[in-house]
């Protein structure tokens, strides 16, 4: 570490505590102490060098913060791109940072789709997310109704067709997009009582509730999203 302190104050001087807050970044992968590196995942490494490109500054003084954050989306654009196996070497070191971290993601998302399963299915506070289905009815008994079909091993679908007072849900075998193109909602655009009560029965359980008029809604299975939704939710995770 003395070396690598030694070699980068030699070339910058760094606002805002000590040189190493801009240099230890959080992450197994990086290391920090093979003379002119500044930081490396597998076999690439960034040199102390090439520092100045990555803040993209010609600066004397170049504030730790800021050296710091790049270092990071650096060693993410690296980490995502070497386990998607789309490291291209003709590509600079610190070129495109934020292009190639969207890539990256989205490669690694494709190829590992249920990687947002865990998220999706942890509820609708940790996805962001209500991708829904339901079937409005004329009265509770009806819903009641519903449910019990539900249960008994009636499709969703099915019950929508058999029970829904709305033609366009019966259509749509009960699935409800947010907008055309996105089929889930964000959580701040629905009802929160839909919301939690969803979040409380889990995926793929449906349950009643009253929204003015009864309903049976449920948060969709994770295997039944389509793969844009399930591309989304990996990239998150």
């Amino acid at each position: 570490m003395a070396a690598i302190v030694a070699a980068v104050t030699r070339r910058f001087l760094f606002r805002s505590g000590a040189l190493v807050v801009a240099l230890i970044v959080s992450t197994s992968c990086a290391t920090f102490d093979r003379n002119n590196e500044a930081a490396s995942v597998g076999d690439q490494a960034l040199t102390i060098d090439q520092i100045s490109a990555l803040v993209d500054s010609t600066d004397d003084v170049v504030d730790a913060a800021v050296v710091r954050a790049q270092l990071t989306k650096w060693i993410r654009v690296e980490l995502l791109e070497q386990a998607a196996g789309t490291t291209d070497p003709a590509v600079a070191i610190t070129a495109n940072l934020d292009a190639r971290l969207a890539d990256g993601m989205t490669s690694l998302a494709s190829q590992t789709p249920g990687a947002g399963r865990v998220l999706y299915e942890s509820g609708p506070a940790a996805s962001g997310l209500v991708c829904l289905a339901a079937i409005t009815v004329d009265s509770p008994e009806a819903a009641d109704a519903a449910l019990a079909d539900l249960a008994a091993g009636m499709s969703f679908a099915d019950a929508a067709d058999a029970y829904s007072n709305d033609p366009a849900l019966a259509a749509a075998g009960g699935l409800v997009p947010y907008q055309p193109g996105a089929e889930c909602f964000p959580v701040a655009g629905l009802n929160p009582v839909i919301t939690d009560a969803v979040a409380t029965a889990g995926a793929g359980n449906p349950v009643v509730v009253d929204i003015g008029v009864a309903a049976v809604v449920m948060l969709r299975p994770f295997t039944e999203l389509p793969a844009e939704t399930q591309l989304e939710l990996a990239s998150q995770e």
